[in-house]
C-alpha cells in the first residue's frame, strides 16, 4: 500500500475501486491516449481488472493520482520495478482534462521518484515515449531526466514511422540536483 502526499495531491494504490466509467473513457479516448501502446484495446471493466490483477505480488506500482481536496481521481502512474538492479521504469497519464497541462503531472512525477530513490533504494529511474509525445518529453527533461537511447523509426504513428526515445536519471543526479 502506498500513500504519498505533496501540496495538491494524493498518490495512492489503484484499486478497483478506482476502475469508474471515467476511468475507462481516458483508457478508451483516442486522442488522450494517441502515443500510448493503450490505443489498440477496448478497454473494459474486465480488461482493466485483470491489469491491475497483473501487479498483485509483485513489486511494481500501479498507483491513482488523486485532487488532495476532494480525493477524485485525475489520473495514473505505474512503476516497473525490477529489485535485482535497483531500477524502476515509470508511466503516467492524466486523464482528467482539467487538470492537464497545470503542473499536477509534473507535481506527481517528482513525487514518485522522490519516494523512490529515498524509501524504495532505487538507484535510476527510466521513462520513455515517443519522440513526438511533447509533453512527455517536457515533463522527463524538467524532472532532471536525461536521454539515454533512441530506437530509430520503432513505431508507427499516422502512417509514419516514429522515434522511441528513453530517459533516465541516477539517484546521485537526483540527490545533487
Amino acid at each position: 500500500m502506498i500513500e504519498i502526499f505533496t501540496s495538491r495531491l494524493i498518490l495512492c494504490s489503484f484499486n478497483s475501486k478506482d476502475i469508474t466509467k471515467q476511468y475507462l473513457s481516458w483508457l478508451n479516448n483516442r486522442d488522450l491516449m494517441q502515443f500510448s501502446n493503450q490505443r489498440f484495446t477496448n478497454h473494459t471493466n474486465m480488461t482493466a481488472l485483470k491489469y491491475l490483477k497483473s501487479f498483485e505480488d509483485t513489486s511494481n506500482l500501479f498507483i491513482a493520482i488523486k485532487e488532495k481536496n476532494n480525493n477524485r481521481m485525475i489520473g495514473t502512474m505505474t512503476a516497473y520495478i525490477s529489485k535485482f538492479h535497483s531500477t524502476a521504469d515509470l508511466g503516467i497519464l492524466i486523464g482528467d482534462k482539467n487538470f492537464q497541462s497545470s503542473g499536477y503531472g509534473q507535481e506527481a512525477w517528482k513525487a514518485l521518484i522522490d519516494y523512490l530513490f529515498y524509501k524504495k533504494d532505487i538507484r535510476k529511474i527510466t521513462a520513455g515515449c515517443m519522440e513526438l509525445n511533447r509533453s512527455m518529453l517536457a515533463l522527463m527533461k524538467k524532472s532532471g531526466m536525461k536521454m539515454e537511447a533512441a530506437k530509430k523509426d520503432q513505431e508507427k504513428y499516422k502512417d509514419n514511422y516514429v522515434n522511441l526515445v528513453f530517459f533516465c536519471k541516477f539517484v546521485d543526479e537526483h540527490i545533487k540536483g
